[in-house]
């Protein structure tokens, strides 16, 4: 049977690949495209691509459309909007385009998940990862929503699968990959920029049948493709404004929205505050790298005047993300601030809550065959630091969904393995039906 599995594996992949597109492609269509329902950060996405497709340029898509004033712009780093800009500059700049367009990234998310479900272990729980990235609306929401998250679910997987190969079959052009992968991650969000000490770091020194020199050679390529990779867009960045400013200059609104008397003490507790953002001091016009830091200067305050309360606070954040703390409050907040309709959103976190049981069994499975847990758990940390330091909210767990996709199938798989193997045990010869003998398998 593993035979004829691996032999009508690349087929089962591309359907399930082919079903996960159609899933979001009728998505899509139904949730529809106009701006004002799509998600949080949808219109910069959206109009950033069409600026740079236009000749305009990295710039601040809302003052652009808005106002007519050019500014240099960085709020959020490049990598998907640099993508949805591929279909703009041949003239098609609608949104739909560039939700179906984001379609497109969502398959090869399930392609990706069912290849790193492979490599950790074996071509079943290649293809049960891929159905469950096919299916999942945690995967595909982000697609039809234009959030980056859409790159992220993608790239992660491809990051998952490298680390493995890089663990198993270390060489040169893996450690490259595996750079260049997390690179792209870095310019998709930027607190990806944390696989480099959770991941590379680690797996480079994990990896097997190489002497301890080579590991570090490994490791020291890996880094320098992410800062190859990395490095053309934070210099340019650094180049381009008055404060220093490396992959985005959208943290300080970030992080002061979420540290306010309303998402202390409110019932927002852990979450962000249009509110407070809204009724902040109106600084004077200035350069986007200089507002940015003081918005981080009144966050540090408001937080450091309020470190009491931070610890629960903290906790809040990432129960809002993993669905510890007031997750239908969340749900609702969801539904209010990126349009993701409560009904799917409530059946996604049904599912987070079974995969979540299901990544703890595959943890001492894959423990007990002595597999690195590094590369999945590398995007769930990853996940927990970002929302630690920013805010709570269910989309920020992207990532961690690839993990924990991968995860469920492993544990899937295991009983599969373990209901085969009583299979073969309870079944009697052909010449002895009370099966006192085994036969051979």
């Amino acid at each position: 049977m593993a035979a004829r599995l691996e032999s009508h594996w690349g087929r089962a992949l591309l359907g399930l690949v082919v079903i996960g597109l159609v899933v979001r492609v009728v998505y899509a269509l139904v949730h529809g495209d106009a701006l004002a329902n799509l998600g949080f950060d949808a219109p910069y996405y959206h109009h950033a691509a069409n600026d740079l497709a236009n000749g305009y340029g990295f710039v601040e898509p809302t003052f652009l459309s808005k106002f007519a004033v050019s500014t240099p712009g960085a709020d959020h780093p490049p990598a998907y909007f640099v993508f949805l800009a591929a279909t703009s500059v041949v003239g098609l700049q609608s949104v739909l385009v560039h939700q179906l367009w984001s379609c497109l990234l969502g398959a090869a998310a399930v392609a990706l998940t069912g290849l790193a479900g492979r490599e950790v272990a074996g071509p079943r729980t290649g293809l049960i990862a891929a159905a469950i990235a096919a299916l999942s609306p945690a995967f595909w929401f982000n697609d039809a929503l234009l959030m980056s998250e859409s790159m992220t679910l993608a790239v992660t997987a491809l990051v998952v699968l490298l680390a493995y190969r890089m663990l198993g079959r270390p060489s040169w052009p893996v450690a490259a990959s595996l750079g260049a992968a997390c690179g792209l991650a870095t310019l998709t969000r930027p607190e990806a920029v944390l696989f480099v000490p959770f991941l590379i770091v680690p797996v480079s020194l994990l990896a097997r049948g190489v002497a301890m020199r080579s590991r570090f050679r490994l490791m020291a390529v890996g880094l320098g493709v992410v800062v190859v990779v990395t490095g053309p867009w934070v210099g340019y960045n650094l180049a381009r404004f008055e404060r220093p400013v490396t992959l985005s200059s959208g943290l300080g609104q970030t992080v002061y929205s979420a540290n306010c008397h309303d998402t202390y003490y409110g019932p927002e507790i852990g979450y962000l505050s249009l509110h407070c953002l809204l009724s902040s001091p109106k600084f004077p016009p200035a350069d986007e790298s200089v507002q940015d830091q003081r918005f981080r200067d009144l966050a540090t305050d408001y937080a450091r005047d309020h470190k009491g309360q931070v610890p629960f606070v903290v906790f809040a954040r990432l129960g809002r993300t993993f669905g510890f703390y007031a997750p239908v409050d969340q749900l609702r907040a969801d539904e209010r601030d990126n349009h993701r309709e409560l009904a799917v959103s409530a059946v996604a976190l049904a599912l987070f809550y079974v995969s979540v049981i299901l990544s703890v069994y595959a943890l001492i499975v894959l423990r007990r065959r002595r597999v690195s847990l590094v590369p999945v758990l590398a995007p769930i940390a990853t996940v927990a630091v970002a929302t630690i330091v920013t805010f709570g909210q269910t989309r920020f767990r992207a990532a961690a969904d690839v993990s924990l996709a991968i995860l469920a199938a492993v544990a899937v798989d295991a009983w599969f393995r373990m209901r085969s193997a009583l299979v073969r045990f309870d079944a009697p010869s052909g010449d002895d039906v009370r099966g006192a003998r085994v036969s051979d398998p």
